[in-house]
């Protein structure tokens, strides 16, 4: 492989078309990754690594509960710890907010109830990070156990409690979506086998290496200045103005190097909101930065596709092709995955309910309205053009 000619130039100059990188080198030519120089020489920022003068630190105490009415919160003790310099509850923030129109269900705190462990239910800011979490600990919190909603099954008996009885239609079913495609009779009577099986998807979460973090800081004139390990800044901008109250031109959002996220950090989070409020609150900046451990522990708004099940008969022609599926699927809270393979014949119901297992993102939660608002615009244009040819003919 020949060398690269002298004063050829690497990094982030290689991206402008000035200064094009010289022979040998795989990714010349106006493509080398913007961020990448600083990132292997260490000195890209990370919003855990920022610090501002006065930087208060927040912890947050999460609920040991998968569904419980929050009684009572005593947050007197924690108050009186050195080093305290303010504490907020889920009624300092009640404004909910949500990823998708039909799922705006969320608060930055539990409000009256907690929906599923690891919830957070108070947040503590304080002079260190050890004062902080010291003082979330000693918060006393009395719940009032409820049934908890833990599977599919759960989700659709009557005997279970409302995960969102405050809900426009009360039910632990969100959404329910269906697709026909083709003869679906037709196809399993003209099948050479039929095969039935029960497929489960067991959820998961991403694993970045940078966990979610935010910096707010408070502006002299009443605005507000937050970093966010975000990957949407624009949308997480929209929301910040809407639950503080704030116009959108008030907030200043920066999306600082992000270390991952795989579409985890697409949502607004409790770090975003809980370090916004307590900046504007204190008049000083509030830094929230999750661990990995607790992100994990409590994986709720991070993106996280949820328990899947499929009940699938799919059928078999003698030349082996699969023409046909019919298939029944549910996932647990604001969650759902269809099969998008075209096939002859296909049926697909999606049923998204609630269940009080964490909470998960954007992306899975809107993908099956995704798919249906496809189809229903896709079928408007074809009856708009059927019209235009009877008119023309």
């Amino acid at each position: 492989m020949s060398k690269p000619a002298a004063g050829a130039v690497f990094g982030p100059e290689d991206t402008h078309a000035q200064s094009p990188s010289a022979g040998g080198v795989i990714g010349t030519g106006g493509q080398g990754k913007i961020d990448g120089l600083s990132k292997i020489v260490g000195t890209a920022q990370f919003v855990a690594d920022m610090t501002l003068p006065r930087m208060a630190h927040a912890k947050l105490l999460r609920s040991p509960h998968a569904h419980a009415d929050i009684v009572s919160i005593d947050t007197t003790a924690a108050a009186a710890m050195p080093g305290v310099l303010g504490i907020m509850v889920g009624t300092d923030l009640p404004t909910k907010h949500g990823a998708i129109p039909v799922a705006q269900d969320e608060t930055a705190l539990a409000v009256g109830k907690v929906r599923y462990i690891g919830e957070p239910v108070a947040c503590v800011a304080a002079t260190t990070e050890l004062a902080a979490r010291e003082a979330a600990r000693a918060i006393v919190v009395q719940y009032a156990p409820l049934d908890a909603v833990m599977t599919i099954e759960d989700a659709i008996s009557a005997d279970k409690p409302l995960i969102h009885p405050e809900a426009r239609k009360p039910s632990n079913v969100l959404r329910r979506v269906f697709q026909s495609h083709g003869d679906v009779d037709a196809g399993f009577e003209a099948a050479d086998a039929v095969l039935e099986e029960t497929y489960e998807y067991p959820g998961s979460t991403h694993v970045p290496l940078e966990p979610h973090a935010a910096l707010a800081a408070p502006n002299p004139d009443g605005g507000l200045q937050i970093w966010s390990s975000t990957q949407n800044p624009h949308y997480v901008h929209k929301t910040l103005a809407r639950v503080l109250g704030l116009r959108e031109a008030d907030i200043r959002l920066i999306k600082p190097a992000v270390g991952a996220g795989y579409g985890g950090k697409c949502d607004t989070f409790v770090s975003d909101l809980c370090a916004a409020h307590l900046a504007i609150t204190l008049q000083r900046p509030v830094r929230l930065a999750k661990t990995k451990t607790r992100r994990r522990r409590a994986a709720a708004k991070n993106g996280t596709p949820a328990p899947t099940r499929a009940r699938s008969p799919s059928t078999c022609a003698s030349a082996g092709l699969k023409i046909l599926r019919n298939l029944p699927l549910a996932g647990r809270f604001r969650t759902a995955h269809a099969c998008s393979v075209k096939r002859r014949g296909q049926e697909i119901d999606i049923s998204i309910r609630r269940t009080a297992e964490s909470s998960c993102g954007a992306w899975p939660r809107s993908r099956a309205i995704t798919v249906s608002r496809r189809r229903r615009r896709a079928a408007e244009e074809e009856a708009k053009f059927s019209r235009k040819r009877r008119s023309a003919s």
